[in-house]
């Protein structure tokens, strides 16, 4: 699954491009690699200097990742991807 997200800055606001996870968290190839969690929590120190920067509220990351994927409900539908690709024949076995 690949995601992609687009956007431009603001155009009264200076703003800087937000810092991105390392590849070594997000890619996997062939295998999944269990959370590395010193890299997940510099991560979190990163975007708290980036969200101080932008002005922006401080949350942290992980947190927010976490309650994101916490229960069925949270996912908002996430739950049914694979029935969702079976459905539209894109190829999955």
């Amino acid at each position: 699954m690949v995601e992609l997200v687009v956007g431009r800055p603001h155009p009264t606001h200076e703003t800087d491009i937000k810092p991105r996870l390392g590849q070594k968290l997000v890619v996997h190839n062939e295998t999944y690699e269990p959370a590395q969690m010193k890299a997940i929590s510099a991560y979190d120190q990163i975007m708290n200097r980036f969200q101080r920067k932008q002005f922006m509220l401080s949350v942290s990351w992980s947190n927010k990742v976490g309650q994101r994927l916490s229960t069925k409900a949270s996912l908002h539908g996430g739950d049914r991807y694979m029935e969702y690709l079976k459905a539209a024949q894109v190829g999955l076995e």
